[in-house]
């Protein structure tokens, strides 16, 4: 059998390509559609190509069709001390103590699956630590964990869907971090939140949230994606150890930068 090597031109001008399809192409494109077969056509190319010129660890993960990320601690970095110290300013002197106050720890965690409003949370602050903090006060003293998203990791994302990849959002994440993420920490260069994936998934909006194998199902029944064909990246063991349960590959991101390393 003849061998052609792809030359770097080839590669680059099949991730060209790549980026002018995506937009025609969806879930819901038959398989036969002109566009979709280029699509495919223009996927194994970058995907030959970076097999021969990428590490080991690179080359396993191109294996991937489909890559699920967490956001805290994986795209977004995270200082959790923050929050506190904002919430102490703010007269909240026990939310350093948070799993040891039953009902601050089910208002935030309510908030976080959908089963109240942010208004509804701003009240239930003010009552439970008797404080006169302003919603805007309390939305700044949440927010303050969410510190940076590095462009790197951004670029990252793009260069993962134009290679080829169907890429999506899987967090246990709230409407006052999401919206802050969204409209501050994600746009770059004319980039929005909607370019770096496919389908965005956030617990406040399934109402259920990871660990749960309901939420690992709920991304397989609405994407179509096969597990077995799909890498899930998380900062927490127990969510990993959920995804794999659900037939998904992991990769335990321990530190915030790991990820890169393998993609």
């Amino acid at each position: 059998m003849r061998i052609i090597r792809i030359t770097k031109e080839k590669y680059e001008f099949a991730l060209a390509r790549i980026e002018e399809l995506l937009p025609m192409v969806d879930d819901n494109t038959p398989a036969n559609d002109r566009n979709a077969v280029e699509l495919t056509m223009m996927s194994d190319v970058v995907i030959e190509y970076e097999k021969e010129n990428m590490s080991q660890n690179q080359v396993a993960s191109m294996a991937y069709r489909n890559i699920v990320f967490d956001l805290g601690n994986v795209i977004v970095k995270l200082d959790e001390q923050a929050t506190i110290k904002g919430f102490e300013q703010l007269g909240l002197k026990e939310v350093g103590h948070l799993r040891d106050n039953p009902e601050l720890l089910k208002l935030f965690r309510d908030l976080g699956i959908g089963l109240i409003t942010n208004q509804e949370f701003f009240d239930g602050v003010r009552r439970i630590a008797n404080i006169a903090a302003t919603d805007e006060q309390l939305t700044n003293a949440a927010n303050a964990m969410l510190r940076y998203i590095p462009d790197e990791k951004k670029q990252k994302l793009l260069d993962l869907r134009r290679a080829g990849h169907r890429v999506y959002l899987l967090s246990n994440t709230n409407d006052i971090h999401w919206r802050y993420c969204a409209d501050v920490l994600f746009p770059m260069q004319g980039y929005g939140v909607n370019d770096y994936f496919d389908g965005i998934f956030l617990s406040q909006e399934l109402h259920v949230e990871k660990p749960s194998d309901e939420i690992f199902q709920t991304v397989i029944q609405e994407t179509g994606i096969d597990p077995n064909e799909t890498l899930f990246v998380d900062d927490l063991e127990e969510n990993c150890q959920a995804a794999e349960r659900n037939g998904y590959h992991t990769f335990h991101n321990k530190e915030f930068n790991d990820w890169l390393e393998i993609l």
